[in-house]
């Protein structure tokens, strides 16, 4: 999956915080901030379990402050 979004300090560790609450083991492959400090992007491989409801982990990704792009592929 992808992640993106504005920049904070907590950026990183609170997507993984959601997605572990959400059932998931997330591993994290790459996290880039961007050179001027203020975007970042994120590339993680999460094991989910087949009960998990991806609409509502999808939308508390989206509840962690600065996070504008949640791509599944």
């Amino acid at each position: 999956m992808e992640v993106a979004g504005a920049h904070s300090a907590d950026s990183l560790n609170s997507v993984l915080d959601v997605l572990r609450s959400g059932g998931c083991s997330p591993e994290l492959v790459r996290y880039n901030r961007h050179e001027d400090g203020t975007r970042f992007d994120m590339s993680l491989v999460a094991k989910i379990a087949s009960d998990t409801d991806l609409q509502k982990l999808t939308e508390d990704i989206y509840r962690v402050t600065g996070v504008s792009d949640v791509l599944w592929g």
